[in-house]
């Protein structure tokens, strides 16, 4: 990531410098964790992470673990260009196991807010330098580690990051009620199309010209010459 000078307190650093790359961890077997598969990565910013509990001897082997407050994102394509990522929460006990083809991040010494490294890892320059940076065959190309380690960005003293990435999640819960509503109009539109045609249809919409404008038939009293007459206009058709 590129840009002018920084800001007072802010500083240039790397993901290697600020985060341990996929950390293990040793627990009892017997102890319930949260399970996460892939499918339960969300792509939105604010999606919630889907997983189901299970014993930690069933996931420690053949799966990427990790921990409540630790950001993990997918490294396979598509799943890295959608954006798959998430903060881990809530897990039970705090930890858990899912698919192999995360990385999982987790600050070191707990300097670095992992919202704030959430919200890094959802740029647009991070997803597309990383969609240019991966190996493999196609259909099966993944972020390389190289460039996670080396990916370089400004960062923000611990307090600062804690601000922008709450004013993120205020801002971003905005836009998306916003959206919510906005994706109603369309059928509101149809709802009102639909009444607007069975009003004309069934006379709604001219029923206040009917109370206003009642005829009777009069008698013409006028004069006329001698040889005229008078008669009906459909006579003439």
């Amino acid at each position: 990531m590129s840009g002018g000078k920084l800001p007072e307190g802010w500083a240039t650093s790397t993901i290697n410098e600020m985060c341990n790359l996929n950390p293990k961890l040793k627990l009892d077997d017997d102890l319930d964790v949260g399970f996460m598969p892939m499918a339960g990565v969300p792509t939105t910013y604010l999606g919630k992470c889907n997983f189901e509990t299970k014993k930690w001897s069933e996931v420690k082997k053949g799966f990427t673990q990790f921990q409540n407050d630790d950001v993990i994102f997918a490294k396979i394509t598509p799943c890295f260009e959608n954006g798959k990522a998430v903060v881990i929460k809530e897990f039970p006990n705090g930890y858990g196991a899912g698919s192999t083809e995360y990385y999982v991040l987790r600050s070191i010494n707990g300097l670095i807010n992992p919202h704030w490294l959430f919200a890094l890892v959802k740029t647009k320059d991070f997803l597309t330098n990383g969609a240019l940076n991966m190996s493999g065959s196609v259909g099966h190309k993944r972020v390389t580690k190289e460039f996670l380690e080396n990916y370089g960005v400004p960062v923000p003293p611990l307090a600062e990051q804690k601000v922008i990435a709450e004013k993120l999640d205020t801002l971003l819960a905005q836009v998306d009620s916003t959206k919510a509503r906005l994706e109603q109009i369309p059928q509101i539109l149809k709802r009102f199309r639909q009444s607007v045609i069975v009003a004309a249809v069934n006379g709604q919409l001219t029923k206040e010209l009917h109370k206003k404008n009642k005829f009777k038939l009069t008698e013409l009293n006028i004069s006329i010459p001698s040889l005229w007459k008078i008669s009906e206009i459909g006579q003439f058709a």
